[in-house]
């Protein structure tokens, strides 16, 4: 439209500068009828000029028109490349929001998700340090228990031990009784007098009949009132045997040290 404009003025100015040019080069009337007929000359110029302005009117008038509607084409098609550009724009600024928030959830999935994870292994360690623990504190509860079982049998072969070295020791001290007694009853066999049979026979029903402590505190009792040697040396092993039988060893082991060692009175 600005061309059209343009291109009108230089036309309108260049037929000014014909007209003005033209009556320069018109020679000056050098009198009346040359006035006269200049006269005439330019008012058969301007009649003949009037339609020719009025044809660059309405050329101009159109071009006017022209002008105006190619200026509203142009505004029509500024204004449609503005629309589209605004729903570009429009569409563009959607479409970066659908990604900022496609962005966003993806982001937020994968924060979830690594929260998630995050979760589970802490989860899976406690679980497994549980485990752990668990399994460390049963291993330690079996470690103890077999540790006590093993002190408990230890102990246990060790009372036993003990338990079989008392008796192997009591029959150990038994058969020297009784190796004592039949040496005795060989000597009894060989000189035994009446009261001294009556004597040993109730030395046996005591032991047979009495209490092992009774039969020991009677025997004991009546001990210093016998004067057999034979029959003191047969009450000595009762003696033993009944001290024996009551677990009191240490005073069974000083009747059988007076049967081996016996004290010699007058200096014998």
């Amino acid at each position: 439209m600005h061309l059209i404009d343009r291109s009108f003025s230089a036309k309108l100015l260049a037929g000014l500068a014909f007209s003005l040019v033209a009556s320069l080069i018109t020679p000056t009337p050098l009198h009346a009828d040359e006035r006269g007929a200049e006269t005439r000359e330019r008012e058969t110029s301007e009649l003949n000029r009037r339609p020719r302005d009025d044809e660059r009117t309405e050329r101009q008038r159109d071009l006017n028109r022209e002008e105006a509607e190619e200026r509203e084409m142009h505004e029509s098609a500024m204004e449609r490349r503005q629309s589209r550009l605004r729903e570009f724009r429009e569409r563009e600024m959607d479409e970066r929001e659908r990604d900022e928030r496609e962005m966003d959830e993806r982001e937020r999935d994968e924060r979830e998700m690594h929260e998630r994870e995050m979760h589970e292994r802490e989860m899976h360690e406690r679980e497994m340090h549980e485990r752990e623990m668990h399994e460390r504190e049963m291993h330690e509860r079996e470690r103890m228990e077999r540790r006590e079982h093993e002190q408990r049998e230890r102990e246990q072969h060790l009372h036993a031990m003990e338990q079989e070295l008392r008796e192997l020791e009591l029959h150990r001290n038994r058969l020297e009784l009784r190796v004592v007694e039949m040496e005795l009853e060989n000597r009894l066999s060989q000189t035994v007098s009446r009261a001294d049979e009556a004597a040993l026979e109730a030395i046996k029903m005591a032991s047979r009949y009495m209490e092992p402590e009774a039969a020991a505190e009677f025997l004991t009792d009546t001990l210093d009132q016998v004067h057999s040697p034979i029959v003191q040396h047969q009450m000595r092993l009762q003696l033993a045997e009944l001290h024996f039988r009551s677990e009191q060893p240490d005073q069974a082991a000083e009747h059988l040290r007076a049967l081996i060692a016996p004290v010699r009175h007058g200096g014998h």
